[in-house]
């Protein structure tokens, strides 16, 4: 069953009355994102609506199908198919090339992983409730699933270790051992020296962040083999792209650039960084600002 999306405005909550209705982004006074860009005048910043970052769940992307084919009805690009990934899920398959060498003093030749369990970094001891805490919020938003415990379900194909980064601190998935197979994955990102293209004396201007972005994109089931881990006796399986995988940057910043694309449309200067933006004040026309074709290259 799907979660019902929940909502902050600018100016606050948003009224209990519009999430029972399940009232969307930009209804009732609120003017569609073509019309204020026509016509600014429309346009009320404080009641413009975002989904409410305290309750995130992981993959939610997926359930608007219908959005992102209108999206991807006027983007064009060969290197990856942003489609695919909405309807189905990230296909790590697809980014296979062979392995041939050493990795821990073991010796690999295949195609593809081999069936393997690496132990935890030893540093998990002194951040067991962390890692413990961690696990619970995961598994809350979805990103993990518990798959079963140790011993009463069979081992998953690929175990790949966890370790904390002490200084924030962060629990890491070391995903190393895979990332040997995955080929690589060139792209090319905005530049801070392109605001002064659309930044000029007086102009608005702000920055965004996605919330969590990674975990926005699920992996197709066929996929998750590849991303398990054990904790306290128990598997775990990553149900969206992890950080530590070495495509998720290259499919991450692919498929905000269809979103990207279509602000741009709009005549709307926005510079791209991953899961960053910075975006300036709205050109009128459109076409008074050309930006560098959004397709990266892989």
């Amino acid at each position: 069953m799907k979660a019902r999306d929940s909502y902050i405005q600018m100016s606050g909550p948003v009224p209990i009355r519009s999430l029972s209705q399940e009232i969307r982004p930009f209804v009732g006074p609120l003017a569609s994102p073509k019309m204020v860009s026509s016509r600014p005048e429309p346009g009320v910043l404080n009641q413009l609506r975002f989904r409410d970052p305290d309750r995130f769940r992981a993959g939610t992307i997926h359930h608007s199908l219908p959005l992102w084919e209108r999206l991807l009805a006027e983007y064009n690009c060969s290197t990856v198919d942003p489609l695919e990934t909405v309807r189905e899920g990230v296909h790590v398959e697809r980014f296979f090339t062979p392995f041939k060498g050493d990795f821990k003093g073991q010796f690999y030749n295949a195609q593809t992983p081999p069936a393997v369990w690496f132990k935890n970094a030893a540093v998990c001891a002194e951040f067991s409730d962390f890692i413990s805490d961690t696990m619970v919020q995961w598994v809350a938003s979805r990103i993990l699933a518990i798959w079963g415990e140790v011993g009463a379900v069979s081992p998953p194909h690929l175990i790949l270790p966890i370790t904390v980064e002490p200084s924030k601190p962060r629990l890491c998935h070391d995903e190393r051992f895979l990332n040997l197979r995955i080929h690589d994955l060139p792209f090319k990102l905005d530049h801070l020296s392109d605001l002064s293209r659309y930044v000029l004396p007086g102009h608005f201007q702000t920055t965004f962040d996605d919330k969590s972005g990674y975990q926005h994109v699920r992996l197709h089931s066929f996929s998750e083999t590849y991303f398990f881990l054990e904790w306290e006796n128990f598997f775990f399986v990553f149900r969206t792209l992890p950080f530590s995988w070495k495509a998720s940057a290259f499919i991450y910043h692919n498929l905000g650039l269809v979103v990207s694309h279509a602000v741009r449309s709009l005549g709307v200067p926005l510079s791209q960084y991953i899961d960053d933006r910075h975006v300036g004040q709205l050109f009128s026309p459109p076409a008074l600002f050309r930006f560098p074709s959004e397709c990266t290259e892989g």
